[in-house]
């Protein structure tokens, strides 16, 4: 799943109506048991992305260090590794992985939050009536 698809995910499920409130406050647990799955899915994806990282570092050290047609000393070798495709491609897809895992965790905080914040409209509701 994009981090587009998870954005306007929570835009449609976190959206509160003043007028359904009672419905709202009973879908939470619903939307943290969505998201929670989401993060742990995407957390475990993360520690994947991890591992191939790792298992790519060690085949490139490898590589510039032993096999490469010229002699680096181990500074060197980490310049080539970091300039390597493929280790700046594994980089970027564990960054975007990283972000993904923000944006839920801040989601989970939101949703832990509804309930909060439902308290506070019902509470404070005839005060804005009032005001306005």
């Amino acid at each position: 799943m994009t981090l587009d698809e998870i954005q306007k995910m929570s835009d449609r499920d976190l959206k509160v109506h003043s007028t359904k409130l009672y419905k709202i406050s009973m879908d939470v647990p619903i939307l943290h048991n969505k998201y929670y799955k989401l993060f742990s899915k995407e957390r475990l994806s993360f520690k994947k992305l991890e591992g191939e990282y790792d298992q790519l570092f060690r085949e490139k050290y490898h590589y510039y260090m032993i096999d490469y047609q010229y002699t680096l000393d181990k500074k060197e070798v980490l310049i080539y590794i970091a300039g390597d495709v493929n280790i700046i491609t594994k980089k970027n897809q564990m960054e975007f992985s990283k972000e993904k895992l923000r944006a839920l965790e801040g989601i989970i905080d939101n949703i832990n939050r509804i309930s909060f914040n439902i308290r506070n409209a019902v509470v404070y509701s005839p005060f804005f009536i009032i005001v306005i």
